[in-house]
């Protein structure tokens, strides 16, 4: 279900943050109030926008818009760069307690 949601909003939401700029961004929650969706579909959405579809889709805390400028997409581009980093950092940690403690299990 939440696919078909997905499939259904996506052309919508990429309007809404097309019209959307780094001074006024579209919050996630706003989208999803505004197509009775949940976050997660509207984050789906987005993911799918950028990876499949290649939108430049920018985002920060205050939210998603459309860049003017290649440096407003750089930014965003970053700031995943750094999740990316935390997210091995943590495969990593877990790694290296199986490997130091050479245990197949945790107990």
């Amino acid at each position: 279900m939440r696919f078909d949601k997905l499939k259904q909003y996506k052309p919508s939401i990429l309007i809404d943050i097309s019209r959307a700029r780094i001074e006024s961004p579209i919050k996630m929650g706003d989208l999803a109030k505004r197509y009775g969706i949940s976050d997660r579909v509207v984050r789906d959405a987005v993911n799918e926008l950028r990876t499949i579809d290649h939108k430049p889709i920018c985002g920060d805390n205050k939210g998603y818009y459309w860049p003017r400028y290649k440096t407003e997409w750089d930014r965003t581009a970053a700031r995943l760069g750094s999740y990316v980093q935390k997210i091995q950092s943590a495969i990593d940690g877990g790694n290296a307690f199986y490997q130091e403690e050479d245990q197949e299990t945790l107990f």
